[in-house]
């Protein structure tokens, strides 16, 4: 079931015009190419939400953070939260998040990635 959850959440991603999609550790990461990766970003973040609420639960709820990784590409991580852990405003900024966490984040991806 779960992997199946995930699946779907990976189309949508790639209906959305997103690309290096992974899930890991129960976030998806994703990478937009072109223009306006932020609104697409968010579009997405509104689509995944609409599915976790309809599929999974009614409790469901997506956060978005944008991630610079090393290379210089910006990745958006979507956590799938309970309603009431979501964050109502999409910070772009990275602010919310102290850059230790920021740090741990990007090096925990590359691991998973086997880099």
């Amino acid at each position: 079931m779960q992997r199946q959850i995930e699946k779907n959440l990976e189309s949508i991603a790639k209906a959305f015009g997103a690309n290096n999609i992974e899930s890991l550790g129960g976030s998806l990461y994703v990478t937009f190419g072109g223009n306006l990766p932020t609104m697409k970003a968010d579009q997405l973040r509104f689509a995944l939400r609409r599915y976790m609420k309809q599929n999974v639960s009614e409790d469901s709820g997506v956060n978005l953070f944008s991630l610079e990784m090393r290379d210089g590409t910006e990745n958006f991580v979507y956590d799938f939260v309970p309603a009431d852990s979501e964050t109502p405003i999409v910070d772009y900024s990275g602010v919310h998040c102290p850059p230790e966490v920021e740090d741990m984040i990007a090096l925990e991806a590359e691991i998973a990635r086997g880099k």
